[in-house]
């Protein structure tokens, strides 16, 4: 690998291909969803998260929205069923999915798997624990957990957490 790198003409993508020697190549149409998430994540802690996004600003920022009645189940429902069904696919558990996304926070896990198990069902509990999933998905990727060579069978999650947050930017902020 070349010592220095002309900034006018690198190519991040062939960069990372030509580093991690991965098996599947990083294809930009394939990654988009994955690329863009960056993106979409930047937007969500700049506008709803006050530029930290951590649980608790999360909770805060729901227990907001919802307190002032801009969060319906309806806005969400299909992510939720995107999430329920991800959580239970192949003979997966919920404790299992908890345990792969890393969320070690108990009360996090308490409420996620409420609303996964669907004996948590309000909008405020609903959309909070959609957006711990996010969190955890983002540590996951920005902190090294996910393997760039097997990305590309994320792009449908990464599709999903991208519409999650734009829905959740569009309800709260449309209404402001």
């Amino acid at each position: 690998m070349p010592a220095s790198l002309d900034i006018n003409t690198f190519e991040p993508l062939a960069w990372v291909n030509e580093y991690t020697r991965a098996a599947m190549p990083v294809d930009a149409a394939v990654f988009e969803p994955i690329l863009q998430f960056s993106l979409m994540w930047n937007l969500f802690e700049r506008d709803a998260c006050g530029k930290e996004a951590n649980p608790v600003t999360i909770g805060k920022t729901v227990l907001d929205a919802f307190a002032k009645g801009r969060l319906t189940l309806s806005s969400f429902e299909e992510h939720l069923t995107y999430f329920r069904d991800r959580s239970q696919r192949e003979g997966m558990t919920i404790h299992r999915y908890l345990d792969a996304l890393k969320m070690s926070n108990e009360s996090a896990r308490h409420l996620v798997h409420g609303v996964l198990s669907s004996s948590l069902a309000d909008p405020n509990n609903a959309v909070h624990a959609l957006l711990l999933i996010a969190h955890r998905i983002r540590n996951n990727l920005f902190h090294g957990e996910k393997e760039v060579a097997s990305l590309h069978s994320q792009v449908e999650l990464f599709r999903a957490v991208n519409s999650l947050l734009a829905t959740y930017l569009s309800v709260t902020k449309s209404a402001a």
